[in-house]
């Protein structure tokens, strides 16, 4: 299974079953920083659900193009944006497997408070054009982003939501990560030689966090590998986490790669920003916020339970730029 994600308000689907196994998200955000030009819409309390990559969920290529255009005419302001007819709003909808029957549950995951809001009264879709360069005249439909204007007041940028017929949300809410500093070697030099394969290790700083159902360690390695007959400095950071019968349920190693960037530990390591528990009430723990920058594709959640087949929760953030 495919997947990816970010840490505003997120939006996640499943169009089969309330507790389907392909669950994705879809991340939301103030409204006005998603556009363009928007002089009117910053600061203006909106949040937007951008529906735009579920177009391409399942498919490929040009297998599953929406029309978005109304007609043949343009905006006098071709940025402007612009709510579609419900006639193309409900057409939309059927072709990305959607009912104007379901609900949109938006879920704070620091309290585990939940509101709900019907789809019909988020109709019609709101459009607008997602290119710097504006519209290409010959192929304008994949030039737009769509999707709910959310009323003010409706959701908090960082909460997750949800769209189907019941809420799949567990009680409680996540818990926030926060690594202590221990002097506990819990990754030995020989098991970074066997993770890394560095040339030398120049440092090795570990960290752990007790939660409520499992235990994480976390270890900073700066090394140095050798490339291009070049001696290069490199940063990893390994990262376990165990039951508490102290089983291993989880092992990763996070590095830095062309348009990816970890996220662990601010300079006063006071906290992560990763959190962790129980998201939906039918799956095991997810671990959120491994990674700061994406420019390709979006964070993610993780699956921190080995028995499952999926890796990660997609989140589909159209981010095309």
């Amino acid at each position: 299974m495919k997947i990816h994600i970010l840490s505003y308000l997120f939006l996640i689907v499943s169009s089969l079953t309330a507790y389907s196994k392909d669950l994705y998200v879809i991340p939301v955000n103030e409204l006005g920083n998603y556009l363009w030009d928007n002089d009117n819409y910053e600061g203006s309390g909106y949040y937007f659900v951008n529906l735009s990559d579920l177009r391409y969920w399942g498919h490929s290529g040009d297998d599953n193009v929406i029309s978005i255009t109304p007609s043949n005419n343009y905006p006098q302001n071709e940025y402007d944006p612009k709510f579609l007819s419900l006639e193309k709003s409900h057409e939309i909808l059927k072709q990305l497997g959607l009912s104007p029957e379901d609900s949109l549950f938006i879920y704070n995951y620091k309290n585990g408070e939940v509101s709900t809001q019907p789809i019909k009264a988020l109709l019609p879709l709101f459009a607008y054009i997602n290119s710097p360069l504006g519209p290409d005249k010959d192929n304008v439909d994949k030039e737009y982003a769509f999707g709910f204007q959310l009323p003010k007041g409706t959701g908090l940028t960082g909460d997750f939501a949800y769209i189907g017929k019941e809420n799949p949300f567990a009680p409680g809410g996540l818990e926030k990560i926060i690594w202590q500093a221990t002097g506990d070697d819990h990754f030995p030099d020989q098991y970074i030689q066997s993770q890394l394969s560095p040339e030398s290790i120049n440092k090795n700083e570990s960290y752990s966090y007790l939660g409520r159902d499992l235990d994480f360690y976390l270890s900073v390695v700066n090394y140095q590998i050798k490339e291009n007959d070049k001696i290069k400095q490199r940063t990893a950071y390994i990262m376990q986490a165990k039951n508490k019968k102290a089983e291993l349920v989880f092992e990763r190693v996070y590095s830095s790669w062309e348009g990816y960037e970890p996220n662990f530990l601010p300079r006063d390591h006071s906290g992560s920003g990763q959190w962790t528990g129980q998201l939906f009430k039918e799956q095991g723990p997810i671990f959120y916020n491994a990674a700061s920058h994406f420019t390709f594709g979006c964070n993610r959640l993780q699956h921190l339970n080995t028995n499952n087949p999926a890796q990660f929760i997609d989140i589909l953030c159209d981010n095309r730029l």
